[in-house]
């Protein structure tokens, strides 16, 4: 299933990202809270991928990922008072004008588990996650402390937190939802190449 596709992966992503965990330890009390919200926005994001995925096609998905950075303009905008230029304006209203054009023609029908969700169409549900991927990068970008010197140091260390926290609240996420079990676990870790194992890593 999607769901057991998505915990393998970050599954896979947390035993790449231990050992710079490790090492990082001594920040745990000053990174494990930041982590956590990050982290739930993006098992979020990834969660309402995976069902609006049952609903509308691929490239329709695709299409509102594609607005991530326009959110986050907006987030900017409303909560910084960060100004907009007029180019980047521009550009973000033609990608607003082009998702809306994408989406009114007919498209390639979705062969996901429709049954998620119920009645939300996807086209929301894909809103929903490119929304939490915006207050991801957002937030990301206001986590790092005053008096951190290593700047690059520290945005490993948080990225290595999220992978294990992502891991757990998926894992939670789709085990209250019904929507996973150890049998779709094994089942789709053994439908995997070692090539798609690769490309998970």
């Amino acid at each position: 299933s999607p769901a057991a596709a998505l915990i393998l992966r970050f599954a896979i992503a947390s035993t790449v990202a231990l050992p710079v965990l490790v090492r990082n330890r001594a920040r745990g009390r000053r990174i494990l809270l930041p982590a956590c919200e990050l982290a739930l926005f993006l098992s979020f994001a990834f969660s309402l991928q995976i069902m609006a995925l049952g609903k509308i096609a691929a490239s329709s998905c695709s299409v509102f990922l594609a607005c991530t950075g326009v959110v986050v303009q907006v987030l900017e905008l409303v909560f910084d008072g960060k100004v907009v230029s007029p180019p980047v304006g521009l550009a973000s209203i033609g990608t607003l004008l082009g998702i809306v054009l994408f989406n009114a023609g007919p498209g390639p029908v979705a062969t996901g588990p429709a049954e998620l969700a119920g009645g939300v169409p996807g086209e929301v549900l894909a809103l929903l996650s490119t929304t939490c991927l915006a207050l991801h990068m957002w937030r990301s970008s206001k986590k790092q402390p005053a008096d951190e010197e290593d700047s690059e140091g520290f945005a490993l260390a948080l990225a290595s937190f999220q992978c294990p926290l992502v891991l757990l609240f998926c894992v939670l996420l789709h085990a209250m939802m019904g929507t996973v079990s150890t049998q779709s676990m094994l089942a789709a870790a053994s439908a995997m190449t070692p090539g798609s194992w690769a490309q998970a890593a």
